[in-house]
C-alpha cells in the first residue's frame, strides 16, 4: 500500500517540516486549436475520466448544494465542508474544482489531500500543526485541504480532528478544509459538527445533466452527436446512476467504435 506521506525535497517559500502528504499530480493535457482536450485515438488512449475533468465549479453539474462553494470560492473563509453521497455523484471532482477556483492546483500552490484509511493521528498532528500552517502561492492566499473517504478516519484520529478543527481559533484562518464521504453516519457526532454539510444526490436531476455532459463527451471523442442506443443504460451501478460508471461505459463504447472504423 502505498504511504500517504513521504519525505520530499526542494520545498519551496521555505517550506522544512521533515514530512508532507503526498502530492495530488494530474498530468497536463495536450489541447487542441481551440484547448477542448484531443478526441480518443489509438495512440491517445488517455483516461477519459482525467481528459474530462471538471476544470472549475462552473463545470460541475447537478448538484445544487455546490452553489454554497461558489459563493465560498468567491468570497473565501476558513472553513469545513463535507460533500456526502453515493460513489460516482461527482464529490471528489467538485472538491478539485474548489481547489481550483481558489487557486490550489497542487502541493505548490497550496492543495493538499489525503486519504483518510492511511492518516493517521501523527501524520494529522504534522499536517495541521506545521504544514498547513505555511503560506503559499495560491491567488485567494487560500490552502485546501482535500480529505478523501472520512468515514475511514480511526477513532484515534476522530479525537484529534475535534480539536484541530476546532471552530474557536484552532483552524489556521487561512485554511478551508474539504472532506468527502459516501457515508458519514459512522463518523463522531461532535467531528461531523465542524463541518458544513452538503449532500450529493445520484437522483434523477443529476442524471439528466449528466446525460447532457455524456451527449458532448461522445460527439468529441466519435465525432457522433446522438448517443448510441446503449447510452441509456450507462452509469447504472445497481444502486443508482454513477458518473464515473458512465464514462467507463462510454470509453469502452467509444474504443469499439475506433476500432470498427480503423
Amino acid at each position: 500500500m502505498t504511504p500517504s506521506w513521504r519525505p520530499t525535497a526542494g520545498r519551496p517559500n521555505g517550506l522544512t517540516s521533515s514530512l508532507i502528504c503526498l502530492p495530488l499530480f494530474r498530468p497536463p493535457l495536450a489541447l487542441v486549436g481551440d484547448g477542448t482536450p484531443p478526441p480518443l485515438t489509438k495512440g491517445n488512449l488517455v483516461s477519459i475520466h482525467l481528459k474530462y475533468q471538471p476544470k472549475d465549479l462552473s463545470e460541475i453539474v447537478g448538484q445544487s448544494p455546490v452553489n454554497r462553494l461558489r459563493e465560498l470560492a468567491r468570497n473565501p473563509v476558513s472553513s469545513c465542508w463535507l460533500c456526502e453521497g453515493p460513489a460516482g455523484c461527482g464529490k471528489t471532482s467538485t472538491a478539485l474544482a474548489t481547489a481550483a477556483d481558489l487557486g490550489c492546483h497542487d502541493e505548490f500552490t497550496g492543495l493538499w489531500e489525503v486519504d483518510c484509511c492511511q492518516f493517521g493521528v501523527e501524520q494529522a498532528a504534522s499536517m495541521f500543526q506545521t504544514t498547513l500552517r505555511l503560506r503559499y502561492p495560491s491567488t485567494s492566499g487560500f490552502i485546501v485541504l482535500h480529505m478523501s473517504e472520512l468515514e475511514w478516519l480511526s477513532p484515534q484520529c476522530q479525537r484529534y480532528l475535534k480539536t484541530a478543527l476546532d471552530p474557536l481559533g484552532r483552524l489556521p484562518q487561512h485554511v478551508i478544509v474539504i472532506a468527502t464521504s459516501n457515508d458519514a453516519a459512522s463518523l463522531d457526532r461532535a467531528l461531523l459538527q465542524r463541518f458544513n454539510l452538503l449532500s450529493f444526490s445520484c437522483g434523477e436531476y443529476f442524471q439528466e445533466a449528466c446525460m447532457e455532459r455524456l451527449t458532448k463527451v461522445w460527439e468529441s471523442e466519435t465525432g457522433q452527436m446522438m448517443l448510441p442506443p446503449s447510452a441509456k443504460l450507462w452509469g447504472d451501478d445497481g444502486q443508482g446512476f454513477s458518473m464515473r460508471v458512465a464514462l467507463n461505459h462510454l470509453s469502452q463504447e467509444a474504443k469499439r467504435c475506433l476500432n470498427r472504423s480503423s
